[in-house]
C-alpha cells in the first residue's frame, strides 16, 4: 500500500501583465486615441468603431466577450502595437 498525502500548497496564478499597447490611429485627422473609445468614432468621422458581443460565454469566469468592430469611410485605419517603455511620458 503506498502512501497517501494532500498538497495544501495552492497553486498561484500570475497575474497577466500586458507588454504591448494597441494604437488605432486615424489616417485623416490623426487621432491616436480611438482604442480607448468604446462606441464612437474619431474627431472627422471617418472611423467608427461598435462594439459586437459573442454569443458564448467564458466558462471559467461566466463573463461575456464583446469584440470591437471598426469601419471606415474615405481611408483606413492604421492599427500597430507598441511596447509600453516606447511611449513618451
Amino acid at each position: 500500500m503506498g502512501l497517501g498525502f494532500i498538497s495544501k500548497v495552492k497553486e498561484i496564478e500570475d497575474e497577466y501583465v500586458p507588454l504591448y499597447r494597441t494604437i488605432i490611429e486615424c489616417s485623416s485627422c490623426g487621432d491616436k486615441e480611438l482604442m480607448k473609445v468604446y462606441k464612437g468614432g474619431c474627431t472627422c468621422g471617418n472611423i467608427q468603431i461598435n462594439i459586437l458581443e459573442s454569443t458564448s460565454k467564458d466558462s471559467y469566469n461566466n463573463k461575456i466577450f464583446s469584440f470591437k468592430t471598426i469601419s471606415y469611410k474615405k481611408e483606413e485605419p492604421l492599427i500597430y502595437d507598441i511596447l509600453f517603455e516606447q511611449e513618451l511620458p
